[in-house]
């Protein structure tokens, strides 16, 4: 027969309810609106990759810095909007742990309500990580698609790309030029005419762009190390 030791249920119960925040209906309430709210803002996406056409430099440039500032935009402002709303609907009749007025700094460090806003915080830089690494993994995709694997030239009028599998479309078709270059004839006809945007801006631009993701981790000082993924500002 195997000594069961003794357990105090009572007092682990307490201890437990002590330490938890979600034994009172309006914590439960508002995690699950925040976690929707959350999972909401999961689905958005920093760089545009819905490219249906050849564009020009400035045409990519243009749509580029549009989803970016639509997308930090939401980010900064109208997703943080909603999340303090929350708090603040679930909370406003709170008296005691979830005391949104309380004034004593003991008492905030305490109570409850500290304990939630850390577990927020939490949820929102683990929401903001998953938005950078989707987005990154599918602009990256996006522009590994139109780059061939290989190039044979026959002719200076005569070009062929080759191209991968996946590559290919449905139709086993080819993905269109991003780019297009212009080239001007401004000498003589005998000189040769040189390009409007010069080629290696194009693969800076495609480039910088992901260097506007800033990827810091703090050290391990904190119970919870986690990735801070944020939008440089311009």
């Amino acid at each position: 027969m195997v000594q069961i030791p003794p357990y105090n249920f009572p007092e682990a119960f307490t201890s437990f309810c002590f330490s938890s925040i979600l034994t009172r209906l309006e914590a439960i309430r508002a995690a699950e609106k925040i976690n929707l709210e959350c999972l909401e803002a999961q689905e958005k996406e920093i760089f545009n990759t819905n490219l249906t056409k050849t564009l020009k430099l400035e045409e990519f440039r243009q749509l580029e810095n549009s989803s970016i500032t639509q997308c930090g935009y939401y980010l900064r402002e109208t997703w943080v909007s909603k999340i303090k709303d929350v708090i603040k609907e679930k909370f406003k009749d709170s008296e005691d742990w979830f005391n949104l007025g309380e004034t004593v700094l003991e008492a905030y460090n305490k109570g409850k309500l500290k304990k939630f806003l850390t577990l927020v915080r939490i949820r929102m830089q683990e929401t903001v990580q998953f938005v950078f690494e989707k987005s990154f993994k599918k602009y990256v995709k996006t522009i590994l698609k139109f780059l061939p694997s290989g190039c044979t030239i026959t002719s200076p009028c005569v070009v062929k790309n080759d191209y991968e599998h996946w590559q290919l479309d449905e139709l086993g078709h080819p993905p269109f030029p991003l780019f297009t270059l212009d080239l001007s004839a401004i000498g003589k006809p005998e000189e040769m005419p040189i390009f409007s945007q010069d080629p290696k801006k194009l693969v800076d631009f495609a480039l910088w762009l992901l260097s506007l993701i800033h990827i810091s981790e703090p050290t391990r000082r904190y119970a919870i190390s986690y990735a801070v993924f944020c939008l440089k500002k311009k």
